[in-house]
């Protein structure tokens, strides 16, 4: 809710700071605003913004890609598995 307020309803310099404090990562792209997502937090809907790649390099998704539900439960058990932090970058709308 308030990172959708930025620009908007808040100030972006504001949300920007509080975002960071909870541990999510704001940064600008080149195709447009996307957030650095923990693998624990990953919604039903939400779009992919770069691709996403197995611990050996392969390419499990592409970027663009929706998230339904079966994924999200596939990415978050991946995350739990994973011996580094599993991250994704969404589209941030």
């Amino acid at each position: 809710m308030v990172r959708d307020g930025a620009r908007a309803r808040y100030d972006p310099s504001v949300v920007g700071v509080f975002l960071k404090i909870m541990g999510i990562t704001v940064t600008e792209a080149t195709a447009g605003p996307e957030l650095c997502v923990a693998a624990s937090d990953l919604k039903v809907g939400l779009k992919l913004s770069r691709d996403i790649f197995g611990q050996e390099g392969s390419l499990l998704l592409s970027k663009g890609y929706a998230l339904d539900e079966r994924l999200v439960q596939q990415l978050k058990k991946y995350g739990e598995k994973s011996a580094q932090p599993f991250e994704v970058w969404v589209v941030h709308s």
